[in-house]
């Protein structure tokens, strides 16, 4: 009897514990919920601005190489000058002198060699003035503008 009760013990040991055993495997089945896939905006973005095309910089002809070629394009640009209008020419005593005239109907008499602000007065002909410009850049360097006026005529 002793024998009987001993096996029908490890039996409902076993039972029990086999029976514990099915509980967990249950508990482990159960439906995980589905994670939502996320998209990375920002490496999406960065991968478009990768495809886009590059801009290259001639480092000869820039002085600065860590401009942009359109921030070196807008500080290069020239400064334009007064718009004068030749009004007349007067010649005495062999020497030529021009009447020059600015938008706000103020004056000038000058003659060959005389300066306008940056501007030189290179050649008075008999209907024409000529006047050469010297400017300088942002990054120093100088360069030569001649500029040609011609006789405002006369409105009837």
């Amino acid at each position: 009897m002793n024998k009987l009760i001993v096996l029908l013990n490890i039996f409902l040991i076993t039972f029990f514990l086999h029976s514990c055993k099915k509980t967990e495997e249950v508990k482990d089945q159960t439906i995980q919920p589905k994670i939502p896939v996320i998209k990375d905006q920002e490496l999406e973005k960065w991968k478009e601005s990768i495809k886009k095309e590059v801009y290259s910089i001639d480092i000869n002809n820039l002085q600065n190489p860590f401009m942009t070629p359109k921030t070196y394009k807008i500080l290069t640009q020239k400064e334009e000058t007064i718009p004068l209008e030749l009004v007349g020419i007067l010649k005495k005593n062999g020497k030529k002198m021009a009447l020059l005239q600015d938008p706000t109907r103020k004056g000038y008499i000058l003659k060959e060699g005389d300066k306008i602000g940056k501007a030189t007065i290179k050649e008075i002909g008999t209907d024409y003035l000529i006047i050469e410009e010297i400017s300088e850049n942002l990054f120093g360097v100088k360069s030569k503008k001649t500029k040609k006026i011609t006789l405002k005529k006369e409105r009837l």
